[in-house]
């Protein structure tokens, strides 16, 4: 059975999974903070995301067999099972603080009477399904959905356009740089959701060349993400965006062309429902599939059902209301996410060259015993 990715397979679940909650939330943060700048703000963001997809890569080319026994070889096997299971759970409050985010958002601006309960079971639904089909069918529908997403974002791009003032963007950088660029590293954590990719490395075709596909997905992301701040910006005014609470939605339904193009709207929440869908159903994979390798199990799909059982309530019961979540979500969880996306991935390299150059040495000081 081939169960290998390509590297535009890899590509279509990174920029996926960068993506999907973040475009929703993230505008209006950048937006607060560096006002008419925040496009820029973005790409400086984006510099470190780069710097991050190389480290990712590393891991990838050392991880030949797996993220767990990396993890295991490099830590020690009960410290390295330790660290595995943090991860286990820290992927699943992921999943479920990514899924309470989007069924609010749902709620909020479209379907005010229906219970989140209800929203929640049937995207776990679809999600729980499409994790148990396996990383090959994930990557399949990535693969088709990231064209329909790229046009359909052209699309909105190239609409509103003609409704925009330029002027809203003005100044440019009164400050200069260097405020912009000190604020930038709070802000590179969707970025880091590459990192997950470090987790399909048994599943990965060209593990040598997987740094092309993430620093892609990287500077894609870059650019949708600077390009829309950049537009929200000129059809509001920074004053304006700043307040409304989904910036990127707000635009969107107020887009229209004559009789032809109106209510974007509707057809954008399909699509965000496609992301979120994909997101969930590759943190329920990656959780599955990491616990198997970890118990040493042959199939991911015993654990995609646990997982989904305790995502579900937890997605429910983890806030009382949208305002504690963006709370947490503003000012704690980039923390939680840059200590596992950054920090760790950090200690995993440095120990991976350390134990290499200590390997030479001794290969080095055989020979010399040899000779």
């Amino acid at each position: 059975m081939n169960d290998k990715i390509s590297g535009f397979q890899l590509y279509s679940i990174s920029i996926f999974i960068i993506f999907a909650t973040a475009i929703i939330y993230e505008p209006r943060h950048v937006i607060e903070i560096a006002q008419s700048n925040g496009w820029i703000l973005v790409l400086l963001s984006g510099i470190w995301g780069l710097l991050l997809a190389w480290l990712y890569s590393q891991l990838i080319k050392r991880g030949q067999t797996g993220f767990v026994p990396l993890v295991e070889s490099l830590m020690g096997k009960w410290v390295g099972r330790l660290i595995i299971l943090l991860y286990l759970v820290f992927i699943l409050f992921h999943c479920a603080l990514s899924l309470r985010l989007f069924t609010d958002f749902v709620i909020s601006v479209v379907m005010v009477v229906l219970p989140i309960s209800v929203l929640v079971a049937a995207l776990l639904l679809a999600s729980a399904y499409i994790a148990r089909q396996g990383i090959t069918a994930l990557a399949q529908l990535c693969q088709i959905l990231i064209w329909v997403n790229s046009i359909f974002a052209l699309l909105i791009l190239l609409a509103v356009t003609g409704q925009v003032d330029w002027n809203n963007l003005l100044p440019v950088l009164p400050e200069g740089i260097l405020l912009l660029a000190r604020a930038s590293w709070k802000h590179t954590y969707p970025y880091t959701e590459a990192f997950w990719m470090v987790l399909l490395v048994p599943f990965i075709h060209d593990k040598k060349r997987a740094g092309i596909p993430l620093l892609v997905s990287v500077l894609f992301a870059m650019f949708w993400f600077s390009s829309f701040i950049l537009l929200i910006t000129a059809y509001f005014n920074h004053y304006l965006a700043g307040i409304f609470t989904f910036p990127a939605f707000s635009m969107v339904r107020g887009i229209y062309l004559g009789e032809f193009i109106q209510r974007l709207d509707a057809l954008l929440i399909a699509v965000w429902i496609n992301n979120i869908v994909i997101k969930t159903s590759l943190l329920l994979f990656l959780f599955a599939h990491t616990g198997a390798d970890l118990l040493r199990l042959q199939n991911h799909r015993p654990l995609v059902l646990p997982g989904t059982l305790i995502v579900a309530p937890l997605s429910i019961l983890i806030f009382d209301n949208v305002a504690q979540i963006q709370n947490f979500h503003d000012q704690l969880f980039h923390l939680v996410l840059l200590f596992f996306t950054v920090v760790l991935p950090l200690v995993f390299f440095l120990i991976s060259l350390w134990k290499r150059g200590e390997n030479r040495a001794q290969k080095m000081d055989s020979h010399t015993t040899c000779s």
